[in-house]
């Protein structure tokens, strides 16, 4: 998988307002911690370098 296709997971769990995906939010978290950080950092805080 692209990293932009793990990072529309993030995203899509992050913002989703749907009971189905707001569900596989906490095994999602176990699995993939790493990639909503990523996120995170990237696109939410967007950090400036």
């Amino acid at each position: 998988m692209s990293l932009l296709a793990e990072l529309l997971e993030a995203y899509v769990l992050i913002t989703a307002d749907n009971e189905g995906v707001a569900s596989d939010h906490a095994k999602y978290l176990r699995e993939h911690r790493d990639k909503l950080q990523e996120y995170v950092v990237k696109y939410v805080i967007r950090e400036n370098k």
